[in-house]
């Protein structure tokens, strides 16, 4: 399935990275019984379009951002936080999106549809796990494409120490993100086994 044709549009990351989620979640399933990666992957197929809403089972699909933004309310209002939950009935009639209540979900896996939904509709900048560093157009970044990007961060020219470090990080980041890339590739290999 190529995930750039059927991914909404208002997806902020890049599609190979909905991918690489689901893959690596998929692993913490099988090899942890992790339940906040069991949300995870039930929101990239959500996202994928073959699945129903993770937290309140709505057959409406992801195509809409605010359809988007009431899943991602409902499943905050499931998430033991100690927070106040946000009004769900009220976020729905706002954005003028039919009602669906949250299902009876654990926390855990919640807190999965949760991260996901955040990262992406892009109210967080951080990836629910650590995924491979991908480009626009799904290629995994060389070690020169990262350094340029952690020097970008320290704003004014960076020191000789600075740099240094950046050099280091980049190098680690390069063989993180191969590592993860590998994974994410033999996952998918045996899924379609």
């Amino acid at each position: 399935m190529d995930p750039r044709t059927t991914l909404p549009g208002w997806l902020v990351p890049v599609p190979a990275s909905v991918r690489d989620l689901s893959c690596l979640a998929l692993r913490l399933v099988v090899e942890q019984q992790s339940r906040q990666a069991v949300g995870m992957v039930a929101t990239a197929g959500w996202l994928r379009g073959p699945l129903r809403g993770p937290v309140t089972g709505r057959s409406d699909g992801p195509a809409s951002r605010d359809v988007a933004l009431c899943e991602l309310c409902a499943a905050e209002s499931l998430v033991d936080d100690r927070h106040t939950p946000p009004p769900v009935r009220d976020v729905h009639r706002r954005l003028g999106v039919v009602f669906w209540p949250p299902l009876h979900v654990d926390a855990g896996y919640a807190r999965g549809v949760w991260l996901t939904l955040r990262w992406a509709l892009g109210v967080a900048s951080r990836e629910p796990l650590d995924l491979p560093i991908r480009d626009a157009d799904g290629r995994l970044l060389g070690e020169d494409a990262i350094y340029a990007g952690l020097l970008a961060q320290y704003g004014a020219a960076p020191d000789g120490p600075e740099r240094q470090r950046a050099r280091r990080s980049a190098a680690a980041l390069v063989e993180q993100s191969r590592r993860l890339a590998n994974l994410v590739e033999d996952t998918a290999e045996r899924i379609r086994a």
